[in-house]
């Protein structure tokens, strides 16, 4: 594990990726003392401002003003916290339906199995973006909603690829092992768990 991570680490588009990510992160802890303005405070004496390099533009305003005269990259740095809690507390959350149901449905096997794969099935057969639209509309607005709705969506794809990964690991031999050893010290019922997982 250790050295696939630092396999990783050498490839320099893994880099990147990590520099940006870490960027957006100072940007949205560190909001506060990066950001040049209030990014709420209007300036209606300022409206739509050009960049600071084009002509008109002012050095206060670096990324220029909005329709209000707020301070675009004031707004755009206090975003980043807006996009750091959506991307972590979504994947997260989305991260523990799909494994807690990709859990069941390899372990019991049968008709629960078929009927969490249906239902992965219908889901994604949605697209995304109408999916999510969808789900606004009936959760309503506000960060968290955004959260729940990004959730909903993409549960399935951590269900699907972690079933086939819990499918392959209940057909291996050390399973049948445990199987036979609960039902020698008289638990039955686990062996019977276990040859229900290999027949699936």
């Amino acid at each position: 594990m250790a050295s696939a991570v630092f396999r990783s680490l050498r490839s320099p588009r893994v880099l990147i990726a990590l520099g940006m990510i870490l960027a957006v992160a100072c940007c949205a802890v560190f909001a506060g003392w990066i950001a040049p303005h209030d990014p709420s405070d209007q300036n209606l004496l300022a409206i739509l401002q050009p960049p600071a390099w084009a002509d008109g533009g002012d050095l206060n305003y670096p990324l220029g003003t909005d329709s209000l005269g707020r301070c675009v990259l004031s707004r755009l740095i206090y975003g980043a916290r807006t996009a750091m809690l959506v991307a972590l507390f979504a994947s997260l959350g989305a991260m523990i339906i799909g494994t807690v149901l990709a859990h069941v449905s390899g372990y019991f096997g049968g008709a629960v199995d078929w009927l969490i794969g249906r239902l992965v099935d219908v889901w994604m057969s949605f697209p995304p973006v109408i999916l999510s639209l969808i789900l606004m509309v009936g959760l309503g607005v506000g960060l968290s909603k955004v959260i729940l709705a990004i959730v909903l969506v993409d549960w399935t794809r951590f269900c699907r690829v972690l079933r086939s990964e819990v499918l392959i690991v209940t057909r291996h031999d050390y399973v049948a092992a445990a199987g036979s050893s609960a039902s020698a010290i008289g638990r039955p019922s686990s062996a019977r768990c276990c040859r229900r997982r290999r027949r699936c």
